[in-house]
């Protein structure tokens, strides 16, 4: 009897655990925004990443997540993760609500196009020139993944923020596209 009672109450407590974690997913936060006018969906929280799509005026869209300074939202829109800039949307409500998203996490599937990315094998340290001599950036974590603009003996590179330009270590990344397709970058620039 008493095993019986024990195998009930193990059952009892798996069950519990394996039911919080499917109510915590099904409650995530989101807002919703309109677009004011004709917006570039970007690959980053910058004005100077890569356009992915035009996202029409007056378009209702989902944001997902924001980034530290919360003047931009993460939506999906025609297939495609990324990044709008919150003065141009009417919000349902408050961006700080939103999770904070890692900048570098939130991108475009790759799918043709050209496009050569680099997903985190580890967590790993963002520099800011090909070699672990130059400064520190931030931080990619395992799973995050880029769009690649530049490569340099082993270092692979991304537009980090805004002009700022990010370089990873090749030999740490899985690299989907050509990586051949992407320029060497001389460094430092000239």
């Amino acid at each position: 009897m008493n095993t019986r009672r024990l195998v009930v109450l193990i059952m009892l407590f798996l069950s519990i655990g394996l039911v919080i974690p499917v109510r915590a997913a099904g409650s995530a936060v989101t807002i919703t925004v309109v677009t004011n006018n004709n917006l570039n969906l970007r690959a980053g929280p910058s004005m100077g990443a890569a356009v992915l799509a035009v996202v029409p005026i007056g378009t209702k869209l989902s944001a997902y997540a924001r980034d530290v300074t919360a003047l931009w939202v993460v939506v999906s829109f025609a297939g495609q993760n990324g990044w709008l800039y919150v003065p141009f949307l009417t919000r349902s409500g408050s961006v700080t609500s939103l999770p904070i998203a890692n900048q570098n996490a939130v991108l475009p599937p790759v799918a043709g196009g050209g496009t050569v990315t680099a997903t985190a094998l580890v967590d790993m340290n963002i520099r800011g020139g090909p070699g672990k001599q130059f400064e520190l950036l931030g931080f990619l974590f395992a799973g995050d993944t880029v769009i690649l603009d530049g490569r340099s003996f082993g270092w692979l590179r991304y537009n980090f923020s805004g002009f700022t330009k990010g370089w990873l270590r090749g030999d740490l990344v899985a690299v989907e596209g050509d990586l051949s397709s992407l320029p060497d970058v001389t460094f430092p620039p000239q």
